[in-house]
């Protein structure tokens, strides 16, 4: 029979070798490969709305410096060539509308746009880390079991592609394609109810039972505000469904609730006044592009819209001097060949085609013909 004061030995060495070796953690099995690739459709979008965006910018401003300088080229030439005063006053008039439309494409851009497009490329750089943290703590052959993110069927290695799946890290590499953020919430996130493979070794130490390993997360742990959820016991668990998250998850309810307007502006419509010969060539070259100065032609004679000339285009090809399509007509010559003076220095002019000068050209010659009918 054992005697009592060994049973209380033997109990305290017991007590003593959990104390300085506890027991191990328990952890967790993977992130399916499907769930990480559908977290993936977020983010590649997110980064083709960044990279859409640093296109749309220049665009924008592009087109207002085109427009402001169309209208001061044919307000110059109104001046200069009376003779076909009504083509160069309808032209800056269409200068003049597309500058209001490139203007309104910039406006388009408020703070609430600026500020949603800004989350979703932070949420989709957090997302993005976060995969990227789970993929370095995988194995790398296809037998292997103990990874973070395994095949949805075993928890095994299955190749991909991060770089590929969720586009590369920097935004400015983003490939074109879709920019609709919001169209991707559901999508991408839909299977989080569902989360962990089936099978495998549940080697992840990052889905670590937390609890026992720092004593204080009793509540096991929330990845990316609750779209990832693993519990102290049962492995990754069932995070509340995205269509429940979607208005109230800090990473996702601001693109939710206000991309309709931000998916807009990033392709809000600009209008590209000719300010080249062979821009202006295009715009006059067919009653189809011609049509474009419509709206300009009844501006600028005060027309109602019930007593349009019929056909509109047969006015517009007089107006232009042009004879048949694919012809630049007579104003078009007319305009190349004008080369007003411009300033070179004190007391100092010299001639310059007007294709070739500057706003600031533009606005002194100008200003310079008016102060010559002001002497007549």
């Amino acid at each position: 029979m054992t005697s009592f004061p060994f049973a209380v030995f033997a109990f305290a060495v017991v007590a003593i070798t959990y104390i300085i070796n506890p027991v191990a953690a328990t952890t967790k099995g993977a992130l399916k490969v499907s769930v990480a690739k559908q977290f993936c459709t977020f983010v590649k979008t997110a980064k083709q709305a960044g990279n859409a965006l640093g296109t749309q910018i220049p665009k924008i401003k592009t087109a207002i410096e085109n427009a402001s300088k169309a209208q001061l080229q044919n307000e110059l030439a109104a001046l200069k060539l009376p003779a076909h005063r009504d083509a160069a006053l309808i032209t800056a008039a269409y200068a003049a509308q597309a500058l209001s439309a490139n203007l309104q494409a910039l406006g388009s851009w408020t703070k609430t746009e600026t500020d949603c497009l800004a989350q979703a490329l932070f949420s989709a750089g957090a997302i993005d880390s976060f995969l990227r943290h789970l993929d370095q703590h995988r194995s790398t052959s296809t037998g292997d079991n103990k990874n973070c993110i395994g095949a949805d069927g075993n928890g095994n290695y299955e190749a991909y592609d991060l770089d590929t799946e969720c586009g590369d890290i920097e935004v400015a590499k983003a490939t074109a394609g879709s920019t609709d953020v919001k169209a991707t919430i559901e999508k991408g996130f839909g299977c989080i109810a569902i989360p962990e493979a089936a099978g495998g070794d549940k080697g992840c130490l990052l889905f670590d039972d937390v609890n026992t390993a720092y004593s204080n997360k009793a509540n096991g742990l929330q990845y990316l505000k609750g779209l990832i959820k693993v519990s102290t016991t049962m492995d990754l668990t069932p995070a509340a469904p995205i269509t429940t998250q979607k208005a109230t998850n800090k990473l996702i309810k601001s693109i939710e609730a206000n991309w309709t307007t931000t998916q807009a502006a990033l392709h809000h419509l600009t209008i590209q006044a000719p300010t080249d010969l062979q821009t202006f060539k295009t715009l006059l070259a067919k009653a189809s592009t011609r049509a474009a100065l419509k709206a300009a032609a009844t501006e600028y004679n005060n027309w109602k819209k019930d007593n349009l000339p019929v056909p509109i285009d047969s006015y517009l090809k007089k107006v232009y001097g042009i004879q048949a399509d694919g012809q630049e007509g007579t104003y078009l010559t007319a305009l190349k060949g004008l080369d007003p003076k411009v300033r070179t220095g004190p007391g100092e002019t010299t001639s310059k085609p007007i294709f070739s000068m500057t706003i600031t050209e533009l606005q002194e010659a100008i200003e310079a013909e008016f102060v010559t009918i002001g002497d007549r």
